[in-house]
């Protein structure tokens, strides 16, 4: 099994890759794309399908990260890969496995609407102290659409995928300058 992974020494998702493949033992080949030609960043660019970083080969195929994790179980034996997830009450790191077994903590299954259920992760500390769904709430975000503010939820998916790659301003940022 090779993996290479494709990255940049600035990138925030390239970091979390490879401390989640350093986290699961899995090997692989890390190559900075500053390092490559503009010919060989735009043929990445067009077999990938992506123009963000981090890009992925398995096996000289291209891959995306969920794939990558949803593959590798089948190449290396007795493989446990962890998935992070977070204590709804204390935000504090839990483990699942891949058999879906929290490591460190309890999952909690209520029930949203007909047949719609969201899951809770409570870590043991705050499960014995209080067993119950305290302060839930989905957030509601609202954002300007074709000259309109409405609530992205409402958006049609082409929208609603336009509003996932924006880029904020922070104009604290431009004014330190």
């Amino acid at each position: 099994m090779e993996v290479k992974i494709y990255t940049s020494p600035t990138c925030f998702h390239c970091k979390d890759l490879i401390k989640k493949l350093n986290d699961n033992n899995i090997k692989f080949e890390n190559i900075f794309t500053d390092t490559l030609k503009s010919e060989e960043i735009d043929y990445l660019i067009q077999e990938a399908k992506t123009s963000s970083l981090p890009i992925i080969t398995l096996n000289n195929r291209f891959v995306s990260e969920e794939e990558l994790f949803e593959i590798i179980p089948f190449f290396i034996e007795d493989t446990k890969i962890n998935k992070i997830i977070r204590c709804h009450d204390c935000d504090k790191e839990l483990t699942l496995n891949n058999e879906g077994e929290i490591i460190d903590g309890k999952l909690l299954k209520y029930e949203k609407d007909e047949n719609k259920f969201i899951d809770v992760y409570k870590c043991n500390e705050c499960f014995n102290t209080d067993h119950s769904l305290r302060n839930y709430q989905e957030t509601e975000v609202y954002s300007r659409v074709v000259g309109y503010i409405r609530p992205v939820n409402q958006w049609n998916d082409g929208k609603a995928e336009e509003f996932k790659v924006r880029k904020t301003f922070d104009m604290e940022k431009v004014i330190d300058r």
